[in-house]
């Protein structure tokens, strides 16, 4: 925000050089980045504005500040108007369509007006401040504009289609050329101003060409609105057209200046520009902004900023602010004015009294900090148990990004309806790459992966523990597994073995239980390289062989295993408190069982069903072979058991052993069809 010095002098006379101005307003939150003599016995301010000081975008709103730094009253400009003997409501009509996004639209009418090129002292003080002199009504309300720091427009009132003019939202598809001449596609969510023959203005942001004040200009149509901050930013942001007004209207406006300001600008446009007012004003409000009373109490000030403050000292500043201020019950009630948008909370208020008395009167001092462990959660002990058994087993922790880009669903080969497409959009993205939240881990190890690969890496083995984000789910975390390498992948699926290795070892070391693998078939795995685990019906998660061509899509060349598991699912099923098995004392005998199944028999039901009916000196079941060739019926396979049979409370005899082990093999026999070979 550029202001001149002088221009500040006719709103507050506080006798001070510029020097002396500028250190006080940078005292008081509103720094002063340059300052800068500009001839004439004047200086220029360039105010660095924080964006919850909208009031501050105005010589008036500085003066406002420099009036409470100083305790010196502010002249407000006044406005006394000769209106003509004609109602401005019999020149133009208004409408208000959209009185959620504008709660207040006013207009007066000026008739009769000479454009020209605007008196020196305007044309002068508008340089200074960076705009452009246009003409004398233009510069008019540029020149209102900075002063009271309340956007206003002029149209030409014979250029519009109808007198009657409606602010509305836009229609989908919707045109204007404006006033820099560029053809603007308008959408739904905007809002303009419009005539019969469509918008002859965005509201809030820039006006219309075709209705725009020109040298042919006799009857001018003054608007002043308060139009709601968060429409006009959108609307600016998707226009990429960032504008004076539109800076103001997007940080909020005085909703209870616009009479002074249309009147300001109508009485400077009849003293330059000729012409006469109209009587009274077309000023519709749809809904008054709701004015909070808020509560200061004194044991907060001393709270929050270490010193004691009296009560007469902060409603004296309360006072200067402009806030209407008033004591009861040892408390301070305050009410900010219309200008002050940014004053809701109590903490608002001690800001206030700090800033106006000074930052140098509080006594710096240490705070008090109170170091107490609230402990950890257990979603945060599995993830360090985790942490150390995977690094246990060799793999290195990564720590991705929890974005992600649309283009890695097409990457995976993802289905168009598969669930995990399902994303959160980011709507301030960083980059192109990460502007939706991660719904799977898999992304981001296939591209740390191709990173290192890039970088000459032969052979990468890392985890991942993250959390990933879905619409529907919202959040959950998961562990990640990725195996890249030659180490990985030499022989006949060494590495779908690898990776069901390290995930069977991880649950080992958490105690759970035997564990179901089925086949899984999924568009981002090998169709004959990947399963799924579960235990007691819980589905944990998945792991196996990148598909080939997901994995070129990540630049990867070579076999890439895959393993994720979720970790909600896997707390559900760690044993509340450790098992442990005593050392055995007595010896165990050990049993091998070869036998001819069904090609499509999974071991699975096997180990099932010796344990199931398995012997209380049964111990451990375990397949060491797994046989096809010529030498097996076609249709057949053959499985290579062993089993150990241990008592805990004796030597067991060959004759014992030999007899349960005989009853185990006729019940394979009898129940899944399996025959048991002699040799």
């Amino acid at each position: 925000m550029k202001v001149t010095h002088k221009w500040l002098e006719e709103f507050v006379r506080t006798g001070m050089e510029p020097a002396e101005a500028a250190e006080r307003l940078t005292m008081a939150g509103l720094e002063v980045e340059k300052l800068e003599e500009i001839g004439g016995g004047d200086a220029l301010y360039d105010v660095n504005v924080t964006p919850n000081r909208g009031d501050c975008l105005s010589v008036l709103g500085i003066a406002r500040e420099l009036s409470a730094i100083t305790g010196c009253g502010v002249t407000m400009p006044t406005a006394p108007l000769e209106e003509a003997g004609w109602d401005t409501a019999s020149r133009i009509t208004v409408s208000v369509d959209a009185e959620d996004v504008c709660p207040r639209y006013a207009a007066r009418v000026v008739e009769g007006v000479v454009i020209g090129e605007s008196p020196g002292w305007l044309r002068k003080r508008l340089e200074a401040v960076g705009i452009r002199p246009v003409n004398n009504v233009v510069d008019v309300t540029n020149y209102v504009l900075i002063e009271l720091g309340q956007p206003l427009h002029a149209f030409d009132l014979d250029r519009l289609f109808t007198p009657g003019i409606a602010v509305r939202r836009a229609g989908d598809a919707e045109e204007i050329v404006t006033i820099d001449g560029r053809k603007r596609l308008l959408s739904k969510e905007m809002l303009v101003i419009a005539d019969d023959s469509g918008p002859v203005a965005i509201a809030g942001v820039m006006g219309g060409h075709e209705t725009e004040v020109s040298g042919s200009t006799r009857r001018v149509l003054l608007e002043c609105a308060n139009f709601e901050p968060r429409c006009v930013r959108r609307t600016a942001k998707k226009l990429n057209l960032t504008t004076e007004s539109s800076f103001r209207f997007e940080r909020g406006v005085d909703f209870d200046s616009i009479p002074l300001v249309l009147d300001r600008a109508a009485r400077l446009i009849a003293d330059i520009a000729g012409g006469e007012t109209g009587r009274g004003r077309v000023d519709i409000i749809r809904r008054e902004p709701a004015r909070a009373r808020i509560t200061l109490r004194m044991g907060t000030m001393s709270r929050v900023l270490g010193r004691e403050y009296r009560k007469e000292e902060m409603m004296d500043i309360f006072s200067r602010l402009s806030f209407a201020v008033e004591e009861a019950g040892g408390d301070i009630f305050v009410r900010p004015p219309s200008f002050r948008n940014d004053i809701r909370r109590e903490i608002d208020l001690v800001e206030e009294v700090a800033r106006i008395s000074g930052y140098d009167s509080i006594t710096p001092a240490i705070p008090e900090v109170r170091m107490c462990g609230t402990g950890r959660s257990p979603r945060m002990l599995l993830a360090a148990r985790l942490r150390c058994i995977l690094t246990g087993l060799g793999l290195d922790e990564v720590n991705a990004f929890s974005f992600m880009s649309g283009e890695d669903f097409d990457k995976l080969m993802l289905p168009a309806d598969n669930p995990l497409r399902k994303s959160i959009d980011i709507l301030n993205p960083v980059s192109r790459e990460h502007n939706r939240m991660r719904t799977t881990l898999v992304p981001s190890l296939l591209g740390i992966l191709a990173t290192n690969a890039n970088r000459g890496a032969a052979e990468v083995s890392i985890f991942e523990i993250g959390r990933v984000y879905g619409p529907d789910e919202g959040e959950s975390d998961r562990a990640g597994i990725a195996l890249m390498g030659n180490r990985w992948s030499q022989g006949p699926s060494p590495g779908f073995y690898a990776i069901k290795g390290i995930v069977c070892s991880l649950l080992d070391a958490l105690g759970i239980g035997p564990c179901e693998v089925k086949r899984h078939r999924g568009p981002m795995y090998h169709p004959g390289q990947a399963a799924s685990i579960s235990v007691g019906g819980v589905f944990l998660g998945v792991f196996g062989r990148v598909h080939p061509g997901v994995a070129r899509n990540y630049g990867l060349d070579c076999p890439v295993f895959i393993a994720e598991v979720e970790l909600h699912a896997l707390e559900s099923v760690i044993p509340a408190a450790p098992r442990h098995t005593p050392l055995p004392r007595y010896p165990s005998i050990r049993r091998d069982i070869a036998m001819i199944v069904d090609k499509d028999l999974p071991y699975g039901k096997v180990d099932a069903l010796i344990r199931e009916a398995g012997h209380d000196m049964l111990k451990e079941v375990k397949l060491f072979d797994l046989y096809r060739g010529g030498q097996i019926p076609a249709g057949k396979k053959s499985f290579a058991i062993s089993v150990i049979y241990r008592s805990d409370n004796k030597t067991l005899t060959d004759k014992e052993v030999n007899e349960t082990h005989q009853l185990l093999c006729e019940l394979l026999v009898n129940e899944l069809g399996c025959i048991i070979r002699k040799d």
